[in-house]
């Protein structure tokens, strides 16, 4: 991610950036290709929450066995510029959450996506986050 998605004024580049990985997962860019982006929802650090599959809609993005028990909330993060999630990110993953839980039954068990899949997804400092309870900063 680009180290300065955060900053005020950047939101365009966080709606770019939500359009590329629709494109890409419905373009077989993971080796497969989806109807759809692979996330139930996807959240920025400007506390904008996007709408992918939805509630009460299967993910493809938790790997094989972990899609139908979960619903897959991708946060703007990555493993290189943007690592540390702002608490405007944090507030827009609560936000996803409370909205899954009200519109679309979803539990309240909340992981990491490399606690069902091999990677370091979503990167040490969210992923501290999620194990403390993934409470609103």
């Amino acid at each position: 991610m680009p180290a300065d998605l955060a900053d005020a004024g950047n939101h365009d580049r966080c709606v770019d950036l939500v359009q590329d990985i629709q494109r890409m997962h419905m373009a077989g860019g993971r080796g497969e290709k989806y109807i759809d982006v692979g996330y139930n929802m996807v959240c920025c650090p400007h506390r904008e929450t996007f709408m992918g599959r939805g509630p009460h809609a299967l993910p493809a993005a938790n790997g094989a066995g972990l899609n139908s028990g979960h619903y897959a909330v991708l946060a703007l993060v990555g493993s290189s510029g943007l690592t540390e999630p702002n608490d405007d990110l944090l507030n827009a993953l609560v936000d996803a959450i409370e909205y899954l839980r009200e519109h679309g039954d979803a539990g309240h068990e909340v992981k990491g996506h490399r606690d069902g899949y091999d990677t370091s997804c979503p990167g040490d400092p969210l992923y501290h986050w999620v194990r403390a309870g993934a409470e609103r900063p």
